[in-house]
Protein backbone atom coordinates (compact mmCIF):
# COMPACT_ATOMS: atom_id res chain seq x y z
CA UNK A 1 0.00 0.00 0.00
CA UNK A 2 2.75 2.19 0.81
CA UNK A 3 4.02 1.84 -2.62
CA UNK A 4 1.01 2.53 -4.24
CA UNK A 5 0.42 6.01 -2.28
CA UNK A 6 4.61 7.27 -3.76
CA UNK A 7 3.31 5.73 -7.16
CA UNK A 8 0.44 8.20 -6.96
CA UNK A 9 1.90 10.94 -5.79
CA UNK A 10 4.95 10.70 -8.53
CA UNK A 11 1.73 10.56 -11.16
CA UNK A 12 0.83 13.94 -9.94
CA UNK A 13 4.05 15.47 -9.94
CA UNK A 14 4.90 14.29 -13.25
CA UNK A 15 1.62 15.63 -15.03
CA UNK A 16 2.07 19.04 -12.91
CA UNK A 17 5.90 19.61 -14.34
CA UNK A 18 4.46 18.75 -17.64
CA UNK A 19 1.46 20.88 -17.95
CA UNK A 20 3.62 23.63 -16.74
CA UNK A 21 6.06 23.38 -19.09
CA UNK A 22 3.70 23.52 -21.86
CA UNK A 23 1.91 26.60 -20.98
CA UNK A 24 3.63 29.01 -23.38
CA UNK A 25 3.24 27.38 -26.47
CA UNK A 26 2.33 29.94 -29.11
CA UNK A 27 -0.96 29.44 -31.66
CA UNK A 28 0.68 27.26 -34.68
CA UNK A 29 3.33 25.82 -32.34
CA UNK A 30 4.83 22.06 -33.04
CA UNK A 31 4.39 21.05 -30.11
CA UNK A 32 3.03 17.67 -29.90
CA UNK A 33 -0.73 17.59 -29.47
CA UNK A 34 -2.93 14.16 -29.22
CA UNK A 35 -5.63 14.25 -31.58
CA UNK A 36 -8.31 14.65 -28.88
CA UNK A 37 -6.42 17.01 -26.54
CA UNK A 38 -9.33 19.47 -26.50
CA UNK A 39 -11.42 16.91 -24.82
CA UNK A 40 -11.42 17.21 -20.89
CA UNK A 41 -13.68 14.52 -20.56
CA UNK A 42 -13.39 11.00 -22.04
CA UNK A 43 -15.03 7.49 -21.93
CA UNK A 44 -13.63 3.95 -23.03
CA UNK A 45 -14.19 0.26 -23.36
CA UNK A 46 -11.85 -2.07 -23.35
CA UNK A 47 -10.27 -5.53 -22.28
CA UNK A 48 -7.65 -6.86 -20.37
CA UNK A 49 -6.01 -10.33 -20.85
CA UNK A 50 -4.05 -11.73 -18.80
CA UNK A 51 -2.27 -15.31 -17.75
CA UNK A 52 -1.26 -16.26 -14.47
CA UNK A 53 2.54 -16.01 -13.39
CA UNK A 54 2.72 -17.73 -10.46
CA UNK A 55 3.33 -21.38 -10.45
CA UNK A 56 0.35 -23.70 -9.58
CA UNK A 57 -2.02 -21.21 -10.82
CA UNK A 58 -3.03 -22.22 -14.45
CA UNK A 59 -5.50 -19.30 -14.53
CA UNK A 60 -6.35 -16.39 -17.16
CA UNK A 61 -8.49 -13.58 -16.20
CA UNK A 62 -10.90 -11.57 -18.99
CA UNK A 63 -12.26 -8.63 -17.46
CA UNK A 64 -14.52 -6.21 -19.88
CA UNK A 65 -14.11 -2.62 -18.59
CA UNK A 66 -16.11 0.45 -19.05
CA UNK A 67 -14.56 3.47 -17.69
CA UNK A 68 -14.99 7.09 -17.54
CA UNK A 69 -11.83 9.33 -17.36
CA UNK A 70 -11.61 13.24 -16.42
CA UNK A 71 -7.92 15.40 -17.39
CA UNK A 72 -6.71 17.21 -14.23
CA UNK A 73 -3.71 18.60 -16.22
CA UNK A 74 -2.89 17.99 -19.69
CA UNK A 75 -1.11 14.67 -19.34
CA UNK A 76 -2.79 13.41 -16.49
CA UNK A 77 -6.67 11.96 -15.93
CA UNK A 78 -8.32 10.70 -13.17
CA UNK A 79 -11.05 7.36 -14.17
CA UNK A 80 -13.80 5.20 -12.54
CA UNK A 81 -14.28 2.17 -14.32
CA UNK A 82 -16.82 -0.90 -13.72
CA UNK A 83 -16.05 -4.08 -14.97
CA UNK A 84 -16.98 -7.81 -15.52
CA UNK A 85 -14.13 -10.45 -14.73
CA UNK A 86 -13.89 -13.90 -15.83
CA UNK A 87 -11.88 -16.44 -14.83
CA UNK A 88 -10.81 -19.61 -16.42
CA UNK A 89 -8.28 -22.23 -15.44
CA UNK A 90 -7.21 -24.40 -12.08
CA UNK A 91 -4.76 -24.19 -8.72
CA UNK A 92 -2.42 -26.90 -7.98
CA UNK A 93 -1.56 -27.58 -4.38
CA UNK A 94 1.60 -30.15 -3.87
CA UNK A 95 1.82 -31.42 -0.64
CA UNK A 96 4.68 -33.98 0.27
CA UNK A 97 1.80 -36.98 0.15
CA UNK A 98 -0.32 -35.90 -2.46
CA UNK A 99 -1.41 -33.43 -4.98
CA UNK A 100 -4.88 -31.46 -5.34
CA UNK A 101 -6.27 -29.83 -8.29
CA UNK A 102 -8.60 -26.67 -7.58
CA UNK A 103 -11.47 -25.49 -10.19
CA UNK A 104 -10.54 -21.98 -10.71
CA UNK A 105 -13.62 -21.12 -13.36
CA UNK A 106 -15.44 -18.08 -12.13
CA UNK A 107 -17.09 -14.67 -12.68
CA UNK A 108 -18.30 -11.71 -10.84
CA UNK A 109 -17.93 -7.57 -11.55
CA UNK A 110 -16.01 -4.77 -10.12
CA UNK A 111 -15.66 -1.12 -9.56
CA UNK A 112 -12.03 0.68 -9.49
CA UNK A 113 -10.89 4.55 -9.55
CA UNK A 114 -7.44 5.00 -11.74
CA UNK A 115 -5.00 7.22 -13.26
CA UNK A 116 -3.58 7.86 -17.08
CA UNK A 117 -0.54 9.37 -17.74
CA UNK A 118 0.49 10.39 -21.30
CA UNK A 119 4.44 10.18 -21.43
CA UNK A 120 4.07 11.31 -25.24
CA UNK A 121 1.53 13.09 -27.50
CA UNK A 122 1.13 13.59 -30.96
CA UNK A 123 -1.33 14.53 -33.38
CA UNK A 124 -3.07 11.49 -34.16
CA UNK A 125 -0.96 8.91 -31.15
CA UNK A 126 0.12 8.97 -27.96
CA UNK A 127 1.83 6.52 -25.15
CA UNK A 128 0.63 6.47 -21.91
CA UNK A 129 0.92 4.37 -18.63
CA UNK A 130 -2.57 3.58 -16.01
CA UNK A 131 -2.92 2.89 -12.96
CA UNK A 132 -6.17 1.01 -11.30
CA UNK A 133 -7.11 0.12 -7.85
CA UNK A 134 -10.49 -1.54 -6.93
CA UNK A 135 -12.70 -4.28 -5.53
CA UNK A 136 -13.93 -7.16 -7.34
CA UNK A 137 -16.64 -9.50 -6.59
CA UNK A 138 -17.23 -13.66 -7.74
CA UNK A 139 -19.52 -16.04 -7.21
CA UNK A 140 -16.91 -18.26 -6.28
CA UNK A 141 -13.91 -17.45 -4.09
CA UNK A 142 -10.83 -16.77 -5.99
CA UNK A 143 -8.29 -17.73 -6.50
CA UNK A 144 -9.57 -21.47 -4.69
CA UNK A 145 -9.01 -21.21 -1.10
CA UNK A 146 -9.46 -17.71 -0.83
CA UNK A 147 -12.44 -15.17 -0.61
CA UNK A 148 -15.21 -13.86 -2.92
CA UNK A 149 -14.38 -10.26 -2.63
CA UNK A 150 -10.99 -9.09 -3.09
CA UNK A 151 -8.32 -6.16 -4.27
CA UNK A 152 -7.23 -5.96 -7.90
CA UNK A 153 -4.71 -3.74 -9.16
CA UNK A 154 -4.17 -3.27 -12.73
CA UNK A 155 -0.99 -1.39 -14.10
CA UNK A 156 0.00 -1.35 -17.93
CA UNK A 157 1.75 0.78 -20.90
CA UNK A 158 0.27 1.19 -23.86
CA UNK A 159 -0.08 3.23 -26.88
CA UNK A 160 -3.17 4.95 -29.14
CA UNK A 161 -3.60 5.67 -32.53
CA UNK A 162 -6.78 7.67 -34.03
CA UNK A 163 -9.25 6.04 -36.07
CA UNK A 164 -11.44 9.09 -36.61
CA UNK A 165 -12.46 12.27 -34.72
CA UNK A 166 -12.22 11.97 -30.86
CA UNK A 167 -11.61 8.40 -31.42
CA UNK A 168 -8.86 6.23 -30.79
CA UNK A 169 -7.80 2.36 -30.79
CA UNK A 170 -5.96 2.20 -27.93
CA UNK A 171 -3.47 -1.15 -26.55
CA UNK A 172 -0.82 -2.52 -24.46
CA UNK A 173 0.38 -4.81 -21.83
CA UNK A 174 -1.31 -5.23 -19.04
CA UNK A 175 -0.34 -6.54 -15.04
CA UNK A 176 -2.69 -7.45 -12.88
CA UNK A 177 -2.69 -8.41 -9.14
CA UNK A 178 -5.56 -9.82 -6.90
CA UNK A 179 -5.38 -10.04 -3.11
CA UNK A 180 -8.05 -10.02 -0.14
CA UNK A 181 -5.59 -8.17 1.66
CA UNK A 182 -4.88 -11.59 4.54
CA UNK A 183 -8.66 -11.52 5.57
CA UNK A 184 -9.31 -15.11 4.59
CA UNK A 185 -9.69 -17.70 6.75
CA UNK A 186 -8.58 -21.50 6.92
CA UNK A 187 -5.39 -23.15 5.33
CA UNK A 188 -4.85 -20.03 2.64
CA UNK A 189 -5.63 -17.09 3.94
CA UNK A 190 -4.63 -15.03 1.13
CA UNK A 191 -4.11 -17.21 -2.01
CA UNK A 192 -3.36 -14.30 -4.25
CA UNK A 193 -2.69 -13.76 -8.12
CA UNK A 194 -0.52 -12.02 -10.45
CA UNK A 195 -0.91 -11.95 -14.18
CA UNK A 196 0.24 -10.38 -17.75
CA UNK A 197 -1.32 -9.68 -20.42
CA UNK A 198 -2.20 -7.05 -22.77
CA UNK A 199 -5.26 -4.60 -23.55
CA UNK A 200 -7.15 -3.45 -26.11
CA UNK A 201 -10.28 -0.83 -26.89
CA UNK A 202 -11.34 2.25 -27.43
CA UNK A 203 -11.69 5.37 -26.23
CA UNK A 204 -14.32 8.49 -27.42
CA UNK A 205 -13.62 12.08 -26.00
CA UNK A 206 -15.76 14.52 -25.50
CA UNK A 207 -16.40 18.28 -23.76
Amino acid sequence: MESLKKLVVAFIILAGASSSYGQGAEPGSTKPLRSNEKASIFVSAYMDYVDGIKSGREITITTINGEVGYYLFKNLAVTGSVYHVKTVGERVAVFPTERLTFDADTSGWGLGIGFRFDIIRRQKTSIFIDLHGGRVFTSDPFPPGGTGSNYMLKAGMGGSISLMKDIDLMGGLRYVHISNGKKGRGFWPNPGYDGFGFFIGLLYGFL
